[in-house]
């Protein structure tokens, strides 16, 4: 009886703790639907002007800060805004896990977009408390939730618009650069749309995506489809570039998205050697890199290493560091090429950049399948003129070769979706 008693005790335990489980993991649900409910009911900014008003009156105290005869505001002001803007970036650390984290990164953009529009923002102190307090930590959130790539539209709708928020008309090219990655090169349909009714940042970044899309004017091959790839490119002349590429499967078609390596940032991560903090060391830490990059056999225990270097590719796009990627096919010579371009840059008659083109060709042989771990490819490199203070440099050209190995771990099944998509759909009709 007295066994009964204490099994009927704690089954009554079990499930009142199954309850309070169940209530805590409900809550979790409804936290996180809240912020889609206000935001479907337009009530995000009067809730974060209400729950974080004491923030937004120390705002207003830079924004409508006029120039006095000291000038420049007082250094307790700025401070004092230092501090208020502190509490709300601890509630943005848990972002996107919480509705309250959420609510803070967008009290951080409307806080950002009141300074732009302000008198005070006139004051380099202002402007800058505006870009390195108030927009950093929007694009430090927008980058590490890039790092996952785990897309959720609501969240990342959210910070895209809580960055056009928060630049507004004030927005640099640094910026743009900056947000680009953090769009990615396949955005859901709703960031699209949002875009286009941008007149600054991302309707560029918009345009970008579907001019991108316009010069790829022929898919990779397919096998390419199953992970990221690590390209290097040598050519006589030039230092070698080191690439990532990421195959994008969108609907039935593939599209390349990619970035670019510094050479001393392969040296550090293939040799384990990372850039010495004591300046004093940086003349021999570069000449290590040099001998490294001379003696550079790309071979299969190099492509080992690379496969397993943990080099990063989830900020890949169509441009990265004012290069373009573009795709072309020949059908005669059954050969499809990648090239990375770079317009003419040009600041004055005393410097300026000439157009800069990378261009590498897979036969037919390797159109088909990998031959290798290692592939090799036919290189061609054409840069243009420049002026470098003053300094007149001709146009050089070369030929050479590019390596392309696999760069992390690859799933097969992608190739299979690929096969299925491209199936024709036949429909039969009974009657």
């Amino acid at each position: 009886m007295k066994t009964k008693k204490v099994l009927t005790l704690l089954f009554g335990i079990s499930c009142i703790t199954c309850l309070c489980i169940g209530v805590v993991l409900a809550g979790c649900s409804k936290t996180t639907g809240n912020y889609d409910d206000l935001e479907k009911a337009g009530k995000i900014e009067k809730t974060v002007r209400k729950k974080y008003s004491g923030f937004f009156r120390t705002m207003k105290m830079l924004a409508d800060y006029k120039a006095s005869s000291s000038g420049a505001p007082d250094s307790l002001l700025i401070k004092k805004a230092a501090l208020a803007t502190d509490k709300v970036i601890r509630e943005v650390r848990d972002f996107p896990a919480t509705v309250e984290s959420r609510l803070a990164l967008d009290a951080l953009s409307y806080a950002a977009h009141d300074l732009t529009v302000s008198p005070g923002f006139a004051q380099t102190p202002i402007s800058n408390f505006w870009e390195m307090a108030l927009l950093n930590p929007i694009f430090t959130k927008g980058r590490e939730y890039a790092k996952k790539g785990i897309p959720n539209t609501s969240t990342q709708l959210q910070i895209v618009k809580s960055l056009q928020r928060g630049m507004g008309a004030k927005a640099t090219e640094a910026m743009l650069e900056e947000a680009i990655p953090i769009v990615g090169p396949i955005p859901p349909a709703e960031v699209m749309d949002f875009a286009a009714q941008d007149t600054l940042v991302f309707k560029s970044i918009r345009d970008l995506i579907l001019y991108s899309h316009s010069v790829q004017k022929i898919g990779p091959p397919h096998w390419m489809v199953t992970g990221p790839w690590f390209m290097a490119v040598t050519v006589e002349g030039f230092l070698p570039s080191f690439y990532s590429i990421v195959p994008i499967l969108i609907d039935r078609y593939m599209f390349l998205s990619f970035k670019s390596f510094r050479p001393a940032d392969i040296y550090e991560v293939l040799y384990h050697d990372p850039a010495p903090a004591d300046d004093s060391q940086t003349l021999t830490w570069l000449a290590k890199v040099r001998d490294a990059l001379d003696s550079m056999k790309f071979d299969n225990t190099f492509a080992d290493r690379v496969k397993d270097s943990g080099l990063p590719v989830y900020d890949t796009h169509y441009l990265f560091d004012n290069y373009l990627v573009q795709t072309a096919g020949d059908s005669l010579k059954k050969e499809y090429y990648v090239s990375f371009t770079r317009r003419e840059m040009f600041q004055s008659n005393l410097q300026y950049s000439g157009v800069d083109s990378i261009a590498v060709t897979f036969d037919k042989d390797l159109i088909k399948e990998p031959t290798g771990k290692v592939m090799t490819l036919n290189a061609y490199r054409h840069q243009g003129a420049s002026m470098n203070n003053g300094q007149f440099l001709p146009a050089l050209s070369g030929k050479g070769k590019a390596y392309l190995m696999e760069l992390g771990k690859h799933d097969p099944s992608l190739l299979e979706k690929l096969k299925r998509a491209w199936m024709p759909k036949i429909t039969v009709n009974a009657n």
